[in-house]
Order: structure tokens, then C-alpha cells, then sequence
């Protein structure tokens, strides 16, 4: 679930790629949740937040989060906000 919300990251014919190209601190990140680094921390898409969180931790514990998938022409965005930029999505930038 994670990855996909990660940037780059696909599925093709049930494997998942484009892992080796994320950042190392998307690896070593504590999550705010968990407390822990195992896994992908995602971090708050809004400007100057660096709260990180593991999507199955923030799903398991409804941390009021919010996960979003689109499409456009250039293909697949993610938006991820933690709970309190999820409050007011509108006032938030994207980084």
C-alpha cells in the first residue's frame, strides 16, 4: 500500500519497479505513528511539514490522513497529507 503512493514507483505484470530509485530517506524516516523506520515513511506533501507516517499505520490507527490517487495526462499522482494539513487540503501547496 505504501508504494503506492510513492512517486515513480509502478506495477508491471505483478512486480513491483522503480524502488531502487527512491530517496534513501524514504527508508530511514521514523514514522510518527510507529515509531519505527522499517518500511516506507511518506511524508505531508504540504509545504515545510515533515511529518512522516507508514500508510498501514496511519490506516490501522485512523490518524485522520489523508491518501489520494489521480490521473492525468502525465500519468498517476499521489497526494499525502498528515492529520492536520488533512483538515484544510485546500490551503496546502504541494511540495
Amino acid at each position: 500500500a505504501c508504494l503506492t503512493f510513492c512517486p515513480g514507483i509502478f506495477e508491471e505484470g505483478g512486480v513491483v519497479k522503480g524502488i531502487e530509485r527512491l530517496p534513501r530517506k524514504v527508508w530511514t524516516t521514523r514514522c510518527i505513528i510507529c515509531g519505527t523506520t522499517g518500511g516506507a515513511s511518506l511524508e505531508c506533501h504540504a509545504p515545510l511539514c515533515r511529518v512522516s507516517f507508514h500508510v498501514g499505520c496511519a490506516l490501522r490507527m485512523r490518524a485522520g490522513v489523508r491518501l489520494e490517487l489521480s490521473c492525468d495526462g502525465d500519468g498517476m499522482k499521489s497526494t499525502v497529507l498528515c492529520a492536520r494539513h488533512a483538515k484544510d487540503p485546500e490551503r496546502v501547496a504541494s511540495k
